[in-house]
């Protein structure tokens, strides 16, 4: 490897590693369930963060939808093109929506079912699918936003601190 080489793959490193500490920082818009109390980003946001970040670049594939007692479930995969290294990375996602149905029903009465429920119920079980993908791209996208803060990681950039230790004389290369 010459030293151009080596000098183009550092400079990969670094701007991998400033992507990744962006995707670690925390959403922009959250919002809070009046009902629950807890705190979700809505699927028009991760929609926009999406094309921010990946300009546009993003895709889904291999939707599949089952209908188990009276609910939606759907799994799919997310993928978005890394504006850096040019490949695509692919996440699994999976969402679930109620049915809904006249008040009181049993869940197993499907005469029950409220008319035209099926139009906005199934895109909102693939909503929560995607929303449940992006999550796993990182903190950007809602991780751990429900979990209590001794229980969250944050990214260390590994590389570029090194590197700051050589220029500096304060450390030696490790293997």
């Amino acid at each position: 490897m010459n030293l151009q080489d080596i000098k183009t793959y550092e400079e990969f490193k670094i701007k991998m590693e400033v992507f990744l500490s962006y995707l670690d920082s925390p959403p922009r818009n959250t919002k809070q369930d009046q009902k629950k109390g807890i705190l979700y980003i809505a699927i028009s946001e991760i929609e926009i963060q999406l094309d921010t970040l990946f300009l546009g670049q993003w895709q889904t594939r291999n939707v599949q939808m089952v209908v188990v007692g009276n609910e939606f479930v759907v799994s799919l995969e997310l993928g978005v093109l890394h504006p850096i290294s040019g490949q695509w990375l692919w996440r699994a996602g999976v969402g679930a929506c109620m049915i809904r149905q006249k008040k009181d029903a049993a869940v197993s009465d499907i005469d029950a079912k409220i008319k035209n429920t099926m139009e906005m119920d199934a895109p909102h079980a693939k909503a929560q699918a995607v929303k449940n993908a992006a999550l796993s791209i990182g903190k950007f996208f809602g991780r751990d936003i429900r979990r209590k803060k001794e229980d969250v990681s944050h990214y260390q950039a590994k590389f570029t601190q090194s590197l700051a230790k050589l220029k500096n004389g304060t450390d030696t290369p490790q293997d």
